[in-house]
């Protein structure tokens, strides 16, 4: 059983117990809190963090599209579900693109599966980027080694915090320049010979070595 934490925003009870059985006879192992209002919901965000949420479109005083900004603002990170009867296609992409992840019809259940399989792995993936891209942003910060990256047209895109000890700019400073600016003058053919050499699938240069002044010359 593939266990899973969810927040149901319904106001009909018996609609969230029949969405939560067609779960849990696919093999998922459901704990759950239904929810019909705003401030329910803001509780039940910070008090439980749910893996993920289903919301219908239409309640009495509150409203899907409500809930889905609540949670955008609240947990950003938690994906979104519609399942509702009432919701038409423009208001789905709508809502797809406030930052739904699906939207099912409680007409058509077996979708319900599925969609929150893709949702939860889709999830997954994201945080396993985010930790990924933390330890790369750890590293740079940490790094005495000058860490920058230009696009093709050889403008900086990226900087280290470590060319102020090393040249004396600010990152700020480099940042929408050229490369060529900073190189010495006799190295310039070097760093153009290397960027013009670069493939379509290679994003780094090596066996460069060029001088890069001190701002004080």
């Amino acid at each position: 059983m593939q266990p899973v934490k969810l927040l149901v925003v319904e106001d009909m009870p018996t609609e969230a117990e029949i969405a939560i059985r067609q779960l849990e006879s696919s093999g998922f192992s459901c704990s759950w809190k239904r929810v019909d209002s705003e401030a329910a919901l803001r509780r039940g965000l910070e008090e439980s963090r749910p893996d993920l949420v289903l919301s219908d479109f239409t309640l009495p005083g509150f409203d899907g599209i409500s809930a889905l900004e609540i949670v955008r603002e609240v947990a950003p990170d938690i994906p979104f579900i519609f399942l509702s009867g009432t919701i038409g296609e423009e208001r789905a992409i709508d809502a797809l693109q406030r930052g739904a992840h699906d939207y099912v019809l409680k007409t058509n259940l077996a979708r319900l599966v599925p969609a929150v399989r893709r949702a939860l792995s889709d999830a997954t993936s994201r945080r396993a980027r985010h930790s990924l891209e933390q330890q790369l942003r750890d590293i740079v910060v940490t790094s005495q080694d000058w860490i920058w990256e230009h696009d093709r047209d050889g403008k900086f895109t990226f900087c280290s915090d470590s060319v102020r000890h090393i040249l004396g700019y600010a990152p700020e400073d480099i940042l929408g320049t050229r490369a060529s600016q900073y190189v010495h003058s006799e190295d310039l053919a070097a760093l153009d010979f290397a960027l013009h050499t670069l493939g379509r699938h290679q994003g780094t240069a090596t066996d460069l070595e060029v001088r890069w002044p001190h701002c004080k010359g």
